[in-house]
């Protein structure tokens, strides 16, 4: 058995011996048992490598992707971590543990992160291993499952004595469920590297991701995203950045396939990714990159070999680590070079009898640049201003929405937690925190409660959402701005002052007990029954096609009434029904009935159909708000989390 020191030397030298390499070993004390070499090496690289090597079975005990092809299976139980050194030799570097995944290399080269469970009944947690001594530490407990750790640049606030340096990881601890339901949905945290000061990062009501520190000190990850009805039940993974205290959540890239993930970053400032329309049990997907210096409009997807990708990483010669195994399905993965330039890709690594994943060099980059701070957790609130709300990526929305718009409704998000889910797909619960009247300049400014899911709608004289955001969030004392809605990022904004900003936010800070929400079951029911159940209308008696008969408190025909109002639809799907679509009330044929008219917009671009025949009895304004109201926040059957919440529990961990 080798010693560390003997060992350092084996790694310290390149192939042809013509110039030092890193003066330090890649080895851990715990892991000097050799692994037996039935490896085949077709190309060589002048840097020692670490890859996850995942039991052939995974597939059959973890079964398929889950979400409906949205979110991979965790497969890596039984999985351990392997050192290639540069003499072709192989070694298991986490003996000891029951799983291990995730590595990542530090700046200097020295230490590695993973994710490890000691025993299979433990959860995951992030620990880091010392590569020249071979001493490893934990450093998350007691804080759920903590997966994929990241080195960070430096952090540092006006009032501390200097700087320091955090890592990122994922954590499922706030308990939340996806808005699909039934998993537990995934946030990015930080920490500093001996564990202490732990921060939630990412607020998103469903799952975020593939956190990577870009050269500039933002972090930029995968997120998924199912609020807008027009991305579908599934919606979308697309890749978002925030700075290193969790403000300023932006947009990076929304091009190319229906999920973005496993971002890298190559010397060349091109971003490297895995995508794909639905994942394998793997999440393995075709490759694409997005150019650093045209963010928004620089995808291009790669054209190499047909296969299923996995888990690309830079090397700093410019070329790429990355997984693949045939495009079939069959077979298993094994580490290949990618030639961007050639795009080529040119087998490296490979066992017939395992998987091998997430392969990293041990090698020196650039470290990114450092980050301060605004958050100030003494403040429970933060900031929201809009400097013009015509600034938008649609002419016809822009040039038309300052005469239709009347105020901005702000919306929260209340994901259901593992206690309080039903495990069925459930539209997430919203609350309203409040309207606030748009400037003639068409800016906004609010103050609102920080670190909750929040998102913004632009709503007519009658209540009607005209058009609405993504899932925005600010910190607490934040300062959030934006240039208009769904304007280009990449635009500077005109230099101007805008009128809400010259005086002081209006406050959208209720407490949760008084933010009020808008169901069937406990709104909508008595207004359908007065107006609506009669001999006249569609009840007992009527001819209409449409039967909705009274209840008379009835559960069961209560949610038969239901039924028949979201027909094609329920509140456990964002596919439009025949009369309701949710989220959307002016695309909803129920709301033109109500109203007499077909009340889309240009920017809906819905086909124009004749004007609706009005109802019977009319309703009165707030009637008519509550039925706009309760399409506009999901059209629920009934309110999946009590508005009557205590916050403080039911943001445990946030």
């Amino acid at each position: 058995m080798r010693t560390a020191e003997e060992f350092g030397s084996l790694l310290s030298t390149t192939a042809d011996n013509k110039k030092p390499f890193y003066n330090y070993c890649v080895m851990l004390a715990f892991c000097l048992f050799l692994v037996a070499c039935p490896y085949t090496l077709a190309a060589d690289i002048d840097y020692p490598l670490i890859y996850t090597r995942t039991p052939l079975d995974a597939a059959q005990w973890f079964g398929d992707s889950r979400a409906e092809g949205m979110m991979a299976s965790d497969f890596y139980e039984g999985s351990q971590l392997v050192l290639r050194n540069l003499k072709g030799e192989f070694r298991v570097i986490t003996t000891g543990f029951h799983s291990a995944c995730d590595p990542d290399v530090s700046f200097d080269g020295k230490r590695i992160l993973f994710s490890g469970k000691k025993k299979q009944s433990d959860n995951w947690n992030v620990f880091e291993a010392d590569l020249a001594g071979g001493t490893v530490r934990q450093i998350t407990r007691d804080f759920g499952n903590c997966r994929h750790p990241r080195y960070m640049s430096t952090f540092y606030t006006i009032v501390a004595p200097g700087p320091w340096y955090t890592l990122a990881f994922l954590s499922d601890h706030s308990r939340e469920l996806t808005e699909f339901g039934g998993a537990r949905s995934t946030d990015i945290y930080s920490c500093k590297l001996d564990g202490s000061g732990i921060q939630r990062l990412t607020y998103n009501p469903s799952t975020d991701f593939d956190p990577l520190m870009m050269p500039d000190g933002r972090i930029l990850y995968s997120t998924w995203q199912r609020n807008l009805p027009e991305q579908g039940r599934r919606g979308r993974i697309d890749f978002f950045t925030i700075n290193t205290d969790g403000t300023d959540i932006s947009l990076f890239n929304r091009q190319g396939k229906n999920i973005k993930q496993m971002a890298t970053i190559t010397p060349t400032r091109l971003v490297v990714f895995v995508e794909s329309d639905s994942l394998p049990w793997d999440g393995a997907g075709s490759l694409g990159t997005i150019r650093l210096n045209r963010f928004i409009k620089g995808y291009r997807a790669l054209e190499v070999e047909a296969g299923l990708y996995h888990s690309p990483s830079p090397l700093p010669n410019g070329q790429l680590l990355v997984s693949r195994r045939p495009a079939d399905g069959s077979g298993n993965h094994d580490v290949f070079l990618l030639d961007l330039e050639k795009e080529e890709v040119t087998p490296l690594v490979t066992d017939p009898r395992f998987h091998l994943l997430q392969a990293v060099a041990v090698a020196e980059r650039k470290i990114p640049d450092g980050r301060s701070s605004v958050v100030n957790e003494k403040d429970p609130n933060g900031q929201l201003f809009c400097l013009d709300i015509t600034n938008s990526d649609s002419e016809e929305f822009s040039s038309n929405i300052l005469a239709l718009a009347r105020k901005a409704r702000f919306i929260e998000g209340v994901p259901a937690t593992a206690s309080t889910g039903t495990g069925k797909p459930d539209y997430l619960n919203k609350r309203i925190l409040g309207e606030v009247a748009i400037k003639a300049d068409g800016s906004l400014f609010v103050e609102v409660p920080a670190n909750i899911p929040v998102k913004v709608q632009l709503i007519d004289e009658n209540g009607m959402s005209l058009r609405e955001g993504t899932w925005i969030w600010v910190r607490n004392h934040e300062p959030r701005g934006c240039i208009g809605c769904h304007e280009d990022p990449e635009l500077v904004p005109e230099n101007r002052m805008v009128d809400a900003v010259t005086r002081p936010p209006s406050r959208l800070t209720l407490s949760p007990s008084k933010r009020r929400s808008v169901s069937f079951s406990d709104s909508l029911v008595p207004v359908v029954e007065k107006h609506c159940s009669t001999a006249a209308c569609h009840g007992e008696g009527s001819n209409h096609v449409i039967y909705l008969p009274a209840t008379n408190g009835d559960t069961d025909r209560t949610r038969k009434l239901y039924e028949t109002l979201t027909e094609g639809t329920s509140d456990a799907s964002q596919m439009p029904g025949e009369y309701v679509h949710p989220g959307r009330a002016r695309t909803s044929p129920l709301i033109w009935h109500l109203m007499g008219k077909n009340t889309s917009q240009k920017w809906d671009n819905v086909p124009d159909t004749k004007k609706m025949s009005p109802m019977g009895p009319s309703l009165s304004p707030e009637e008519l708000r509550m039925f706009v109201e309760w399409i506009d926040l999901g059209a629920h059957w009934e309110l999946p989390v009590s508005d009557q919440s205590d916050q403080a529990s039911q943001d445990a961990g946030r």
